[in-house]
């Protein structure tokens, strides 16, 4: 069964009137997991009871999760059990792990927190005038406007133009989709050195590269300053309670 999810308006107050936002100055492209917000083990967990309830089989392998999409991580899964990985099969996958994150979200308050300085780094940049923000993400879209909306982190952010981990299996595509919907629905051309992908892992930096944007690599996840300035991002941070060199870059 296919997803179609209706995804709440979070657009800037120039597209609530139908006004273009013309030029517009920036794009910003959020990860998720660990650049924002961290929920414990918890999406892994929805993970392995999606797996089992549209295969019937325990999930004996152990995946890593850093940077990578809910789509490759699907098609792994199927491919480490011998499980033909048809389009079927992933429909139902990614809408058991959307019902499993529905019936958890009081959890991912319990067991989750915003990441020091994620909702002063986003209203800086709504701030700024004339920016869209969204997300670049590994996860199905209910779990990302779930784990935002729980710590008030969706409120400038246009959902409705993000990309996630249901529409590709390699993140530069998730990324590239995610630049295409906000450019056909607020009637724009961003230019690629003002497409800025934030994320905490070096997978986010190589997809903004595939696609020749701005990397901002955050330490706040698994890996340390010094593991992301060796994937070439454009900017490292410690963590994002410090945007003004992000601001600094794009200005």
């Amino acid at each position: 069964m296919a997803i179609r999810l209706r995804m709440p308006e979070k657009v800037l107050p120039e597209a609530r009137t139908g006004a273009m936002l013309t030029p517009v100055d920036s794009l910003v492209l959020w990860d998720i997991d660990r650049t924002l917000v961290t929920v414990d083990m918890l999406g892994a967990e929805i993970f392995a009871a999606a797996f089992k309830e549209v295969t019937g089989s325990d999930l004996r392998w152990s995946p890593d999760f850093a940077g990578r999409t809910d789509y490759e991580l699907a098609l792994a899964a199927l491919a480490w059990h011998d499980i033909e990985a048809h389009p079927r099969l992933l429909d139902d996958f990614f809408a058991a792990m959307s019902w499993g994150t529905s019936a958890r979200t009081a959890e991912i308050v319990q067991r989750g927190r915003a990441l020091a300085g994620s909702h002063a780094a986003i209203e800086t940049f709504a701030g700024l005038g004339a920016s869209i923000q969204t997300v670049a993400t590994g996860n199905v879209p209910v779990a990302a406007q779930a784990k935002l909306a729980a710590f008030g982190l969706d409120t400038h952010l246009d959902l409705e133009v993000g990309g996630y981990g249901t529409d590709a299996a390699e993140r530069p595509t998730v990324v590239r989709l995610a630049r295409e919907r906000a450019e056909r629905k607020y009637e724009v051309r961003v230019p690629d050195t003002r497409v800025v992908v934030v994320g905490d892992t070096p997978n986010d930096v190589a997809a903004a590269r595939a696609n020749g944007f701005v990397a901002i690599a955050v330490a706040t996840g698994r890996f340390g300053l010094d593991d992301l300035r060796a994937t070439g991002a454009d900017l490292v941070l410690p963590s994002l309670e410090d945007i003004g060199p992000v601001v600094r870059l794009l200005h």
